[in-house]
């Protein structure tokens, strides 16, 4: 018999904001139906529920008489709901079940159990080379050009939009983040502005009057949900047009008083998203603006980044937007990640009520100052490639 494990999760170890049920053993009817389902024995099964910020999970300890049962649960659990959704610690597999992906790696997460290797993606992308455009409309765009729409309709949202000759990519690295791309056409010059590289190119091909490149991308990803890494070299307190101090000042002196951490301030402003800012309202992509997004009470991932970012620096955190891709979303996505004083850098995705992310989350994109025009011409070609530490 494997040693009796204590309940998976304990109130008071848990974070601010963060709430756990006493852990009950399921019924021997309950223990008995899994293990016909799973072709698999089974000793006990607790069952605890898990909640914050509105969001809940149930977690499920299964312990098995040895390690080879367990290793056959937690095969059934990824072969009924996927990978992410279970970890195994010896005789003992511990699964997530009601809530999505990126709510089970966190909890994963506080259980202890991230593995401390993460993944490689392979990505091919198409991005047109635009300096400015309107951001609801690029999500229509984006999906005229999926459906195969007119040229007509294209231009129809595009005219006034600003074309150019380039693309910016995050070139920055950090322990839980790494990139390598390759440019088609070869691009003609590079100009590096700390972690963002911008690829000039000489007469990039055209889709419906919409100059492209095409990025193969290798990019390595860790779950981040501990600071690490030095000190930003640049300016990300300062206040852009995009983040004004103004619409936000007052709000921010409520949330991160005098004497608070960086911790302590991030944490309160992950509340106040979570709480008062309904993720709803407008189409994928939108971006209102900060001081419509507090009036309106509702936006998307580029919004609550905005208000985000904003209200960061404004609380005297340095912070930036980063935009890529998650998998588990299944679609394009915008997050931010910002200093903590005497921790390191740390990325935080607002929509969530917790700080780090995943190694779902994959970035190329990034902007200190809120300027960040990006246009997918198709949706990434992902594949994920076998972890090998020894790359560089």
């Amino acid at each position: 018999m494997a040693p009796r494990v204590k309940p998976v999760l304990a109130s008071k170890d848990l974070p601010r904001g963060w709430a756990a049920s006493a852990a009950r053993p399921a019924s021997s009817r309950d223990v008995n139906t899994l293990e016909k389902k799973a072709g698999t024995r089974i000793d006990e099964i607790l069952v605890q529920a898990v909640s914050v910020a509105g969001l809940h999970a149930q977690l499920n300890l299964i312990r098995c008489p040895d390690e080879k049962s367990a290793r056959a649960f937690q095969q059934f659990v990824a072969q009924a709901r996927g990978e992410g959704f279970s970890a195994r610690s010896g005789c003992a597999v511990v699964e997530v079940a009601k809530c999505n992906l990126i709510f089970a790696r966190k909890l994963r997460d506080l259980l202890g159990l991230t593995p401390d290797t993460g993944r490689y993606y392979a990505v091919r992308m198409r991005l047109g080379c635009v300096d400015r455009l309107d951001h609801g409309n690029a999500n229509r765009v984006f999906n005229l050009l999926l459906s195969h729409g007119t040229g007509k309709e294209i231009r129809g949202h595009t005219r006034d939009w600003s074309f150019g000759t380039s693309v910016a990519l995050w070139t920055g690295q950090r322990p839980w983040f790494r990139a390598e791309y390759t440019l088609e056409p070869a691009p003609v010059r590079e100009e590096r502005d700390r972690e963002v590289t911008r690829f000039i190119f000489k007469d990039p091909p055209q889709l419906h009057g919409i100059p492209y490149v095409d990025v193969t991308a290798r990019i390595r990803v860790k779950s981040a949900y501990r600071p690490s890494g030095d000190r930003p070299s640049e300016d990300l307190l300062r206040a852009t047009p995009r983040w004004s101090r103004e619409s936000v000042q007052e709000l921010a002196g409520k949330l991160a008083p005098a004497g608070a951490t960086s911790r302590e301030r991030v944490d309160s402003i992950l509340e106040y998203l979570c709480s008062e800012i309904r993720s709803e309202g407008g189409g994928p992509g939108s971006r209102h603006g900060v001081p419509e997004v507090l009036r309106q009470k509702h936006g998307r991932c580029w919004d609550k980044s905005d208000v985000f970012v904003t209200l960061c620096r404004s609380s005297g955190v340095p912070a930036r937007l980063i935009a890529g891709w998650v998998p588990a979303l299944k679609a394009g996505h915008v997050w931010a990640e910002v200093y903590l004083e005497g921790e390191g850098a740390l990325p935080v995705d607002p929509t969530t009520p917790w700080t780090g992310t995943s190694e779902d989350y994959i970035p190329w994109f990034s902007s200190s100052d809120g300027e960040m025009p990006m246009l997918y011409l198709a949706v990434p070609e992902i594949r994920q490639e076998p972890w090998l530490p020894h790359r560089s």
